[in-house]
């Protein structure tokens, strides 16, 4: 018991499941800014702790799609991965696009100073004045940090919080439980009977470490997908030796787009962009799009109306889709709205969402996420010397023929036969599913099943109360005491919810909600 007659607090049990970069982001937070003692455990299946899909390549070539300078994991220190980086390089510049893998390291090196440092944080940010003439001089707490490598199965309400239950360990009970497990594995693009004619030349998931080991050098490829997933595996592929062909292909063709080598006029940007959203309503996508367009010069404008793939490798620098900059070009405009983007989609009707959705998302991701020049560059010179084929297509048929595998492909918009291309392997790149409705992972289907979560009507995640509490609704629309979510599960009610920008202000937030919601943690047990 302490001097004051109380008995101390039992650590704050939290339970973080995924520990991507949403997951050991919380924990930083967490651990940051607790002026009680906590117990945190990560919970993550892979064993992969602070990388996740994105950061878990050990590839050179898989660089980041944002320059280092704007890459932060701590909302309130912008610089601090740019510092990071200029420890052992220090002559980084600010607009380096670095490796994901160094990404995966500065975020693992991030979590262990965390955990290392918490304790002298809290001492010396206490609230405490120091000691009074009966007052013991304030007691630092422990935090303690658990880095488990196990599939959490379900999550249950119990008595006093919540129970975690794992594959190989032991329950772990939770006064606050976190849903942080990112993206769900992708979706095949290919019919029942179609994957069965493939077999084993499938490659589902190209993130799959070893995914791609059994592809040689003269095996042609099929790429279904032709966003930044098919670049980075076109990029892993490229050997020296390799001579067989790449096709890429999807409905629409669209390439990745680069960000820009030569800084973007983010002021006048900001400033077109208020200008348009002051001057109507903008519940309604096409009004939106309409007015950016009009702000721009008719080149500039192209990818929002109709992007050529062909022009995003062979444009000039004024045009918009290459890798110069015109003095405010589509790139801009994109990143400007950024700020607004959660007001304006939670402002449209579902009507609105579902025709966004059907007609706008590919060009919409294609241009919001952005890729390095450099591999844009790469990407382009495969394309121009031969070496990658990209089409605007879809699989109708798949035949096999001895060791082979033949595709047919109807192009988009064309009266011809399919076109037939003759494969060893078949990869999908159409980038991670986001419906919980359609994933098999056992925890997911639980809480589902129990009610304790809901999906969202159009398949995005899963839905939540407003707040930066990120509380899950149940089936019967209500939230549940320490139930938390981060990362694309939100991307439903908030759309933004995938990128660091936005990813980091939100675990900076929900891990004050966490500390300062007194239901959410253990009571000290007063005595006499």
């Amino acid at each position: 018991m302490s001097a004051d007659g109380c008995r101390p607090a039992m650590p704050a049990r939290i339970v973080i499941i995924g520990a991507g970069f949403s997951g050991a982001v919380l924990a930083v937070q967490l651990l940051r800014q607790a002026r009680t003692a906590l117990d945190i455990t990560l919970v993550n299946a892979s064993g992969r702790m602070a990388r996740g899909l994105a950061y878990g390549t050990a590839s050179p070539q898989h660089l980041l799609n944002v320059p280092a300078a704007r890459m932060s994991a701590l909302a309130d220190d912008p610089g601090h991965f740019l510092r990071w980086c200029r420890r052992t390089e220090p002559r980084t510049a600010p607009e380096a696009f670095v490796s994901r893998e160094r990404y995966g390291a500065y975020l693992a090196d991030l979590l262990d100073a965390a955990a290392t440092t918490a304790t002298t944080a809290t001492t010396a940010t206490s609230a405490d004045t120091g000691p009074g003439p009966h007052r013991p001089p304030p007691t630092p707490p422990v935090h303690s940090l658990h880095r488990l490598v196990d599939q959490a199965l379900a999550v249950r309400p119990a008595r006093d919080g919540w129970t975690v239950l794992l594959a190989r360990q032991p329950p772990l009970p939770a006064d606050s439980v976190v849903l942080a497990f990112g993206h769900f594995t992708p979706a095949l693009p290919l019919t029942d009977a179609q994957v069965r004619v493939a077999g084993a030349q499938l490659v589902p998931d190209p993130w799959r470490p070893g995914a791609l080991a059994p592809i040689g050098p003269d095996d042609p490829v099929l790429l279904i997908g032709t966003g930044l997933t098919a670049l980075d595996v076109t990029l892993s592929l490229q050997t020296a030796r390799r001579q067989a062909p790449v096709i890429a292909c999807s409905r629409r063709g669209l390439p990745p787009w680069a960000q820009p080598e030569i800084p973007m006029d983010e002021a006048s940007a900001r400033r077109t962009v208020a200008e348009v959203l002051q001057a109507g309503p903008c519940d309604r996508v096409p009004a939106l799009l309409r007015r950016l367009r009009q702000r721009l010069p008719p080149r500039a404008a192209r990818p929002l109306q109709t992007p050529d793939a062909a022009a995003a490798c062979n444009a000039d620098p004024g045009s918009g889709t290459g890798t110069g900059s015109s003095a405010l070009d589509w790139r801009a405009l994109i990143a400007a709205l950024r700020p607004d983007t959660v007001a304006l989609w939670q402002g449209l009707p579902e009507a609105e969402r579902r025709r966004f959705l059907r007609h706008l998302r590919p060009w919409w991701d294609a241009g919001r996420h952005l890729c390095a020049p450099v591999s844009h560059q790469r990407w382009c010179q495969a394309i121009a010397q031969g070496r990658v084929q990209l089409l605007a297509a879809r699989v109708v048929a798949l035949e096999r023929a001895g060791a082979d595998l033949v595709v047919s492909l109807a192009p988009r918009g064309a009266l011809q036969p399919p076109l037939r291309h003759r494969v060893r392997w078949i990869i999908n790149c159409t980038g991670p599913a986001s419906d919980p409705r359609r994933t098999t992972e056992p925890l997911v289907r639980q809480l589902l099943a129990d009610g304790l979560i809901q999906a969202d009507a159009l398949g995005l995640g899963i839905t939540t109360a407003p707040g930066p509490a990120c509380r899950p609704l149940g089936r019967d629309g209500r939230t549940r005491r320490g139930l938390h979510a981060i990362g694309p599960l939100l991307r439903a009610d908030r759309w933004e919810a995938t990128a660091v920008p936005e990813l980091r202000t939100l675990a900076r937030d929900l891990a004050g909600q966490i500390l300062a919601d007194p239901r959410d943690l253990p009571h000290p047990d007063t005595g006499p």
